[in-house]
């Protein structure tokens, strides 16, 4: 569970919480309303509408119409004239999206037979069906269209393509004539050129901190409380970012209480269901901060650069073993096909567009490259930081299409919740592989972690954490200037141990084992084979490849393989405390 504490007003003012969108996304509603409205008014007949929620979407579309319709006056027009607005899908066929007497009347005329059976829904002849009898002004929503377009992929598909794009160029002359629009509503559009000239692409946000601040006020009006000053309102709608408006108001209905107000802590829960049902995305919750891995000195006095710096990450996107993920591209649909490019291609264009930060860290198993990258936004969290692990392999599926439509929903969320401050961590034990257009975009440091000069740290800290030694004992042997002997006066055969090159996950089991079980650390120590020793020749190729490739850690200097000399402290690291109150 993360722990909020009151936002610095400071920090969400400078960060505006959803700065500039990608290349390819509009930055406001507004916007894409705009853009709708010139459509229609400039008989654009064809709008393909990448939607975040059919529900919000469809919303948006009936406030925007039924505007439009407040200032045309339609009571000048016979019942034959009146113009229809429709929604079409494979289960349903034709319903109206008014409940306006025309309307109804239309869809029952599609979706009847003469005899009154219900016809079954075909999209080419309902499409063909409303080319010559549909009224000027109409609308005509058709959802999922988005599948249609990943249908004809591959040159099996020919005539598929050529059926699609004879009905896109059939209803594009006939809606242009009446002022008609048809609008194809999806998740992901992947349109080819031919079929571009004829259909105009808006993408539709997700909302922006604007929408998400009246939606607060308008829960807090509608239970008759008073608004919420400018710093409360920062704390209520942080939890909202990257939800549609409709989930949103859920979250915010769900986490009041009469007569206090929203329920913070209810609020966060909520916010971690609704990234964990995203494809690829899951909620980090870590009770670890940077207080509690020893050592890494270097490494650590740059996050906390960061994290002070003029653009403080809002969002920690957690990526492990990154480098089976980007150069091998292992989200294939699980048929093959083309997806794996495109979805790579997708992020990669995220990470330009949006000028996200990116960072490596490499290491053996055990050498807490995953435990810092998940305490990273616990430690920053009372400024509003969250943390993310994005699972690029979960994106798979084995109908095409669905791999892009998932990854356009995955950086829609992301850059609704962080903007451009967004810190990626990847994580691996073979980043040296990274292909280098990708390492070209690491501007945050590739850095190696190895275990070899944090030795001493860890023990202390697993020592402590596990509590076989006191608070005071830990404090003596950070503050000393030779550990290793203050650990050797309180543990003994320690000078045996300490010549053994443990992993810190090795060091946890021992001094966890030791504690629960109640007896010796060698003992426990014995229960232990070494990481170094069972995979000895795969970490010492680790740190050949790291040589020259990567930054030290510990020391921030080139990597190169060498035993370094012992750390004696934190010195550059003042800000945070020696003991963390997690390990408490």
């Amino acid at each position: 569970m993360v722990k909020i504490k009151v936002f610095q007003k400071f920090n969400c003012l400078q960060q505006k919480i959803v700065v500039e969108k990608g290349e390819n996304m509009f930055s406001s509603l507004d916007e894409v309303k705009n853009l709708f409205i010139r459509s229609r008014n400039f008989a654009c007949p064809v709008i393909a509408y990448e939607s975040c929620s059919y529900y919000d979407s469809i919303s948006n579309i009936q406030r925007w119409i039924q505007l439009e319709k407040e200032e045309n006056n339609d009571t000048l027009l016979s019942e034959e004239e009146l113009p229809v607005y429709l929604r079409w899908s494979v289960i349903e066929g034709f319903s109206p999206l008014y409940n306006d007497e025309a309307s109804i009347k239309y869809c029952d005329s599609k979706n009847l037979t003469e005899k009154g059976y219900l016809k079954q829904p075909d999209f080419f002849k309902d499409i063909k069906s409303v080319l010559d009898d549909i009224t000027n002004h109409s609308l005509l929503i058709i959802e999922d269209a988005d599948t249609y377009f990943h249908e004809f992929k591959g040159a099996a598909n020919a005539a598929f393509r050529a059926k699609l794009l004879s009905s896109i160029r059939n209803i594009h002359n006939s809606f242009k004539l009446k002022g008609a629009t048809l609008v194809l509503m999806g998740y992901y559009f992947d349109i080819s050129s031919d079929f571009s000239e004829h259909i105009v692409y808006l993408n539709e946000p997700l909302p922006n901190h604007e929408d998400l601040t009246d939606l607060v006020h308008k829960i807090y009006k509608t239970m008759g409380m008073s608004l919420l000053g400018e710093n409360d309102l920062f704390k209520y709608v942080f939890p909202l970012r990257g939800c549609s408006l409709s989930v949103a108001e859920n979250l915010l209905a769900l986490s009041f209480d009469k007569g206090v107000g929203i329920n913070l802590k209810t609020l966060w829960k909520l916010k971690e269901k609704d990234i964990n049902a995203t494809a690829g995305l899951s909620y980090t919750s870590s009770n670890v901060k940077l207080g509690d891995i020893a050592g890494l000195y270097a490494l650590k006095e740059w996050l906390i650069a960061i994290f002070n710096g003029k653009k403080p990450p809002l969002l920690v996107l957690y990526i492990d073993e990154i480098e089976k993920v980007i150069p091998s591209s292992k989200f294939l649909d699980k048929e093959g096909g083309s997806s794996s490019s495109n979805v790579l291609a997708k992020f990669l264009s995220a990470i330009a567009d949006n000028n996200w930060k990116l960072q490596i860290l490499d290491g053996w198993a055990g050498s807490a490259k995953s435990t810092l990258a998940k305490a990273v936004a616990n430690e920053f969290a009372d400024r509003g930081a969250i943390s993310i692990t994005v699972d690029m392999t979960s994106l798979r599926d084995k109908f095409q299409g669905e791999a892009e439509k998932k990854a356009t929903l995955l950086i829609k969320k992301i850059v609704a919740i962080g903007g451009e401050n967004v810190l990626i961590i990847g994580t691996g034990n073979n980043t040296h592989d990274l292909s280098d257009p990708f390492i070209s975009r690491i501007n945050y440091g590739h850095w190696y972690i190895d275990g070899r000069n944090l030795r001493t740290d860890i023990w202390a800290l697993k020592l402590y954490k596990h509590q076989l030694i006191s608070e005071n004992s830990y404090n003596t042997i950070v503050n000393s200037k030779n550990k290793e002997n203050e650990i050797k006066k309180l543990i003994p055969n320690f000078s045996d141990l300490i010549e053994i090159e443990y992993s810190g996950r090795d060091i946890d089991n021992i001094c966890s084992n030791a504690n629960e079980l109640g007896v010796s650390i060698s003992k426990a120590a014995s229960l232990n084979i070494p990481l170094s020793v069972s995979k000895g020749e795969q970490i010492a190729q680790s740190r050949t490849n790291a040589v020259n490739r990567m930054l030290d850690a510990n020391t921030g200097v080139i990597y190169g393989n060498e035993l370094p000399t012992e750390q004696t402290g934190n010195s550059f690291f003042l800000d945070l405390p020696k003991v963390s109150s997690s390990i408490n």
